[in-house]
């Protein structure tokens, strides 16, 4: 049987720091960097020089990149990537799982995936333009281990 409501009209993003019922979430207008690949390394053939090998090394990750209207100061999420950015290298830094979930407009999930040891590394307020007319845009980019989609 086919779905007629896929792919959904309206959705938009929530990200969490627990899966647990009830955690803390922040909603989210765009999610970049859900994407994975495999290094490569180049390897002559001996002799013959028409041909170079590519073999497989290990799996890569992009950085995962959340971007939203300015987040309240009293968010958990926004919390924890001030202090993992202002810390600097004294402390250890806190790496937390991040849940990402797709939701429809009526709020339920379309699509979950879990980032695991994620940690923020890089925060920025996009440009404020007094003429635009333009929400200001928080961008949150993390870095993490491995991806992986929930069922």
């Amino acid at each position: 049987m086919t779905d007629i409501n896929y792919p959904p009209v309206g959705f938009y993003f929530t990200i969490a720091l627990s899966n647990e019922a009830g955690a803390s979430e922040s909603s989210f207008q765009e999610v970049n960097g859900i994407s994975t690949d495999i290094e490569t390394a180049s390897i002559d053939s001996g002799d013959e020089n028409r041909f170079r090998y590519k073999l497989p090394k290990q799996t890569g990750y992009s950085n995962l990149v959340l971007k939203r209207g300015l987040l309240s100061s009293d968010s958990e999420l926004l919390k924890w990537v001030q202090n993992c950015l202002t810390v600097g290298l004294t402390d250890q830094i806190e790496v937390k799982p991040l849940f990402v979930k797709l939701l429809d407009n009526n709020y339920d999930i379309i699509r979950s995936w879990t980032f695991e040891n994620a940690y923020p590394i890089k925060f920025t307020i996009g440009s404020l333009i007094a003429n635009a007319r333009e929400v200001a845009v928080d961008s949150i980019e993390f870095s993490y281990t491995h991806f992986s989609r929930l069922f």
